[in-house]
């Protein structure tokens, strides 16, 4: 028998009451928002080393440049604004930030999976998953968070230099430079909350299929997000998506409709294996538990 299974039998007057279908596991707000915030500050900190650094060089051998006189200033300035942002220490930084958020991600998703088991079925899972900590996926994620924030301060000083080294090339005004600095930390910004809420959702997505596992879970229902926003949805806003979260949450192969296992997943545009969250980049859909009896329901 699975740990729900003997948890059930267990409790089985009391979960006889109280089945229900289970609310779905969504992504911690909290989370994101901290992991968000975090981003998103070391960005600020990066156009304030810009702006520390660079820009008064700029306007200081602005006659040279124009003039068409290469000035080593200029590629000491970039150094010094990209200096405290590399080597070990800073690397450090990076992983505890990922330590911090997949933690977070992780005890807050499987505390909502287990609220939404408890109100379903009247079994708390608690203690199962207390004994089953997640060491080698936990590890994992941070390593690739790590790497994602890494890469935030790695590309945004690529994009600066580019942009200075383009400008002094074409003799262009500093504050010309400045305000194109100010378009390229604009992007960084948006990558930031590109990363927050496609890992938030990711992690969470991963965590919920681990969790119902170990729980001996082996079904789940697809939710979409419910809004216009959601891929495939006709006339909404991306009716012709390659991946359909809207016709994921509605195909039924042969369990009900949106209902898949946790072994296969979904198929859709040629890819398989699809889980939510995961259907695509920036997935917003997740999973809701479906008990075996449900299953077993649909087929009579």
């Amino acid at each position: 028998m699975t740990p729900l299974e003997q948890l059930t039998e267990a409790n089985a007057e009391r979960q006889a009451k109280r089945r229900r279908p289970a609310k779905p596991v969504r992504p911690p707000e909290d989370a994101e928002r901290y992991y968000r915030a975090q981003l998103r500050s070391l960005v600020q900190t990066m156009a304030e080393s810009i702006e520390r650094h660079v820009l008064p060089t700029l306007k200081r051998v602005k006659g040279d440049y124009t003039a068409d006189s290469w000035s080593d200033d200029i590629e000491g300035s970039l150094e010094a604004a990209w200096a405290p942002f590399a080597g070990a220490a800073m690397e450090v930084a990076y992983q505890r930030l990922a330590r911090e958020f997949v933690s977070r991600v992780t005890q807050e998703t499987t505390e909502r999976l287990v609220r939404s088991v408890n109100q379903a079925a009247g079994v708390n899972l608690g203690p199962i998953f207390e004994q089953e900590p997640m060491r080698d996926f936990m590890r994992v994620s941070i390593e690739q968070n790590t790497s994602l924030i890494s890469s935030v301060p790695e590309q945004y000083f690529k994009r600066v230099r580019t942009v200075v080294y383009e400008g002094v090339a074409g003799k262009t005004a500093p504050t010309t430079i400045a305000s194109r600095i100010q378009e390229a930390t604009g992007v960084s910004y948006r990558r930031a909350r590109v990363i927050a809420r496609d890992q938030n959702a990711k992690i969470t997505s991963q965590v919920n299929e681990r969790r119902q596992n170990q729980a001996g879970i082996k079904y789940y229902r697809a939710v979409d997000a419910g809004d216009e926003r959601v891929t495939g949805r006709p006339g909404g806003k991306y009716p012709n998506a390659r991946i359909s979260c809207w016709g994921i949450a509605r195909k039924d192969i042969g369990y009900g409709p949106g209902i898949y296992t946790w072994k296969d997943g979904a198929s859709w545009g040629g890819e398989t294996g699809l889980h939510p969250g995961r259907h695509h980049p920036l997935c917003r859909c997740t999973a809701s538990p479906v008990f075996e009896s449900e299953i077993k329901k649909k087929r009579t």
